[in-house]
């Protein structure tokens, strides 16, 4: 019986570290989200008005701002994923997530250094695409821990249809007994 209270606060203690998990996953999915819509919304707006709603400064710098936000906070532990794997020479998707975000936030760097005059560039910012990159796959990731935790509430449920009684023949008469004796 005390193994059985063990197991259920096992059991629940896992459960909890699941919710965590995937309250985490939603949270940071739902931040990148938030900033990046409206990035999208912008870029959109300027593609089909074919002029700038505002001046080129003025977009660069905040889409590069909210491209590294979206990176380097909700976003960053996939960097550092990569970072990691990488440094042990172990690249995983993580470090191709990594370049294609970063890669697309150093066109804004470069970009909003040339708008304030400080290298000579006409370069194409894709500061905004950054944000959107890391935006699905924070929202790939949700999705990802949802379906874990799903698989693991219904091993766990199977682990819990033990039996809890036996039946044993014992001089050519059965009997069921509890299945610790």
């Amino acid at each position: 019986s005390s193994r059985s209270r063990t197991s259920a606060n096992t059991l629940e203690e896992k459960r909890k570290r699941d919710k965590e998990k995937l309250d985490n996953a939603r949270r940071k999915m739902t931040e990148s989200w938030i900033i990046t819509v409206p990035l999208m919304i912008w870029m959109f707006l300027e593609m089909l008005a074919g002029v700038p709603l505002t001046s080129q400064w003025m977009m660069e710098a905040v889409m590069t701002v909210g491209a590294a936000w979206v990176i380097f906070r909700p976003g960053w532990d996939t960097i550092y994923s990569a970072l990691t794997s990488s440094k042990n020479l172990t690249p995983n998707m993580d470090v191709l997530i990594a370049l294609g975000t970063l890669a697309s936030l150093t066109t804004g760097l470069v970009s909003l250094s040339g708008e304030l005059g400080l290298i000579a560039t006409n370069f194409f910012s894709f500061s905004g695409i950054a944000a959107m990159i890391m935006a699905f796959h924070l929202t790939g990731r949700y999705i990802e821990t949802k379906a874990r935790g799903r698989a693991s509430e219904a091993i766990t449920k199977l682990l819990t249809l033990e039996a809890k009684t036996a039946r044993r023949i014992r001089n050519g008469m059965e009997e069921e007994v509890a299945v610790e004796d």
